[in-house]
């Protein structure tokens, strides 16, 4: 059996007080969950991006998705995250899941963010959806479709993140208490 990870710094980060923290990672891993515990604990605001979007273009990610296409809604993905971490007070986000896929949104979390992966097995990730109908990219065969983003994206998100934490059998107030923890030592004089 596979222990759960210890948070570990992924890259080193400067000025991390005055960066926005992300959070990415695949669907259903407690990115909302976690960043509302994280945003309250640090004295932040809490954006949900997908919120954000379904806001703005008043329909759901799976109608954004059928409507218009994914190739659309990640370029509406990154230009709201664009905005969003242009503002000046630092702010604690929450991307969804394939926000790392496009190279727009990875080089704006490098430029403006202290990005942690909310690491998850394929299995917990099942286990956390739910119905999966209203996520659009699992359509016909959740399992084989959650394995296969698991696989694509790892390399992404590992490759924008400066902490890595399994929430594999964790709850989410340890997640956000290592957050906030690792947080602290980094800006601690």
């Amino acid at each position: 059996m596979n222990e759960p990870s210890r948070p570990r710094a992924r890259r080193r980060v400067r000025d991390v007080e005055s960066r926005h923290v992300a959070l990415v990672g695949m669907m259903a891993v407690g990115k909302t969950t976690v960043g509302r515990i994280v945003a309250a604990e640090i004295g932040r605001p809490f954006v949900d991006m997908d919120q954000i979007i379904v806001e703005e273009q008043g329909m759901t990610v799976s109608q954004m998705f059928a409507t218009h296409g994914e190739p659309w809604f990640r370029r509406v993905e990154a230009d709201t995250l664009e905005r969003v971490l242009a503002a000046t007070e630092p702010q604690v986000v929450s991307l969804g899941g394939g926000a790392v896929t496009t190279e727009r949104c990875r080089e704006l979390l490098s430029a403006h963010a202290f990005v942690v992966w909310l690491r998850a097995n394929p299995a917990t990730v099942l286990s956390r959806l739910g119905d999966p109908s209203s996520r659009p990219l699992l359509a016909h065969d959740p399992e084989g479709a959650v394995r296969a983003l698991d696989a694509a994206r790892r390399d992404l998100y590992a490759s924008v993140a400066h902490l890595a934490l399994s929430v594999d059998r964790r709850t989410p107030r340890w997640v956000a208490s290592s957050i906030v923890r690792r947080l602290g030592s980094m800006v601690a004089p």
